[in-house]
């Protein structure tokens, strides 16, 4: 990457890239632990699209193999489309999740941006298989209250990050400690698809009024890795982040799983 740009990062980097060219209902039980070890090498052509016949063949082939297929979707008409496919389990992914979410469109993710509480009775009433919470839970409240909703199970990420099994960098680790809610933000900043992280000065660079847009993934993503090698305004790694960062702690992650469910069900006593 030419050494002798100068300016604002996003127009840097645009420059690098021209150059470059219910009341709830009885709670559904999942299906058996996937097996372990089993990793589908991935198709030469690309992820199949959900109702096609790859994926119809995709999912044959997991199920042979004792894998079950958890689909992650952010509307209700993308989870429809995954259970006709035969999706085992929904995960219904929150506007409050960090990173990327499984948005079956990535050009409308702006557009479904709902929250999880609104979310997820709208998935439960219309859906036959189990529903999986996921985003802004990270503690045993957020657990109840998904579970009391009519979700199966919950799935977390950011309560994790900063336990001593997630080994995550130093910095994005003290990035999420007592991070307010408001201050993680949606950005395309690191790789191009739309993810939450924390508004770190990286992050906000390109959301300034004159930023450019981003580039499409993967180059968006490429031309980071990129200027990492060589600028210390970039951040060292994504600080994706979800909104409840701040009820992340360091203890060890067996600890943080116990209290969660213990507090749990201690509230739906």
């Amino acid at each position: 990457m030419s050494g002798h740009l100068r300016g604002p990062l996003p127009q840097r980097l645009e420059a690098v890239l021209h150059a470059d060219l219910r009341p709830p209902r009885r709670r559904r039980r999942l299906p058996e632990p996937p097996a372990l070890g089993l990793t589908p090498a991935p198709h030469p052509r690309g992820p199949a699209r959900v109702g096609s016949a790859r994926a119809r063949t995709s999912r044959g082939v997991l199920h042979a193999a004792g894998i079950a297929w958890f689909a992650c979707t952010t509307t209700l008409t993308d989870a429809l489309a995954a259970q006709a496919a035969g999706a085992d389990v929904i995960v219904a992914q929150g506007m409050e999740a960090g990173g990327h979410r499984g948005t079956f469109d990535p050009a409308a993710a702006e557009r479904t941006d709902v929250g999880l509480f609104a979310l997820l009775p709208h998935l439960v009433d219309r859906l036959d298989v189990p529903v999986v919470a996921a985003g802004g839970i990270a503690d045993g409240r957020g657990v109840a209250a998904a579970l009391a909703l009519g979700a199966s199970a919950v799935q977390v990420g950011t309560a994790l990050l900063r336990s001593p099994e997630a080994a995550i960098d130093a910095g994005w680790s003290a990035a999420l400690a007592g991070l307010a809610p408001e201050r993680t933000v949606p950005t395309r900043a690191y790789s191009g698809r739309l993810g939450r992280a924390a508004a770190t000065d990286y992050v906000a660079a390109w959301a300034a009024p004159d930023a450019p847009p981003a580039a499409h993934y993967p180059v968006q993503r490429a031309l980071v890795g990129r200027w990492r090698r060589g600028d210390a305004t970039v951040d060292r790694v994504n600080h994706w982040a979800g909104q409840s960062a701040a009820l992340a702690t360091t203890d060890p992650a067996g600890e943080i799983v116990t209290r969660m469910w213990a507090e749990a069900r201690a509230l739906l006593a």
